[in-house]
């Protein structure tokens, strides 16, 4: 079930950011129905004896048969070391599995489903763990396509639909996020980028092709 959806069951339809109009984000507030810990976010890996010593040293983004992943312009996507892409997917599948336990269970369990979605993307934040470029309070600009590539990853093992994950990527972007002016803008999700956009994709495809699945931490 899709996010809009769980809304709707709800009676808490919102607008949404579709070519650059505005949008309201309904307020949700958890319930006392905590999420238990052994289903709250997964931590990113530690790097391990063979890893580079600084955990923000840029390797490439490879899948799981060893292949780069290329970015829109045919060049390697780097990543950094300390975040691995099966983390996101791991992630992911795990909460999906949540969520439909959630939400098979009333209401009330709609609500919590909502609320803990929306935590565990703001992971995504600025400045926040699974924010790629902004890593120890620095921006990394080489991992700008990893950082989108990422949530596709995740949204896609969560279950989230493309137009879902990428209105949440576009309120965001309209909310608060400055790009450069010659940046080319998505010609339907107006607030961003088309290679965020393409970025997005990517991370989809390599997670409904099979090429980064959940069993290849390193």
């Amino acid at each position: 079930m899709r996010i809009n959806d769980y809304l709707d069951r709800l009676g808490l339809g919102h607008s949404r950011v579709v070519s650059g109009s505005s949008m309201s984000a309904p307020s949700v507030t958890p319930l006392a129905a905590d999420v238990p810990p052994s289903r709250r976010p997964i931590a990113a890996p530690k790097p391990t004896a063979t890893a580079p010593s600084n955990p923000n040293a840029p390797v490439p983004l490879v899948d799981d048969q060893g292949q780069p992943v290329l970015n829109k312009d045919g060049k390697i996507i780097l990543r950094p070391a300390s975040l691995d892409p099966h983390v996101f997917v791991r992630q992911g599948m795990a909460d999906r599995k949540l969520i439909e336990e959630l939400v098979r269970s009333g209401d009330e369990g709609v609500v919590n489903a909502v609320a803990y979605e929306i935590g565990v993307l703001s992971r995504f934040a600025w400045y926040m763990p699974w924010d790629a470029q902004r890593l120890d309070w620095k921006f990394l600009g080489e991992f700008r396509d990893y950082a989108t590539v990422a949530i596709g990853l995740y949204a896609a093992a969560a279950g989230l639909s493309r137009d879902d994950i990428l209105q949440i990527e576009n309120l965001i972007a309209w909310a608060g996020s400055r790009f450069h002016q010659e940046r080319k803008y998505d010609p339907f999700y107006h607030s961003l980028p088309e290679t965020n956009v393409w970025n997005t994709d990517s991370g989809r495809d390599l997670f409904f092709s099979g090429r980064i699945r959940a069993g290849h931490v390193e």
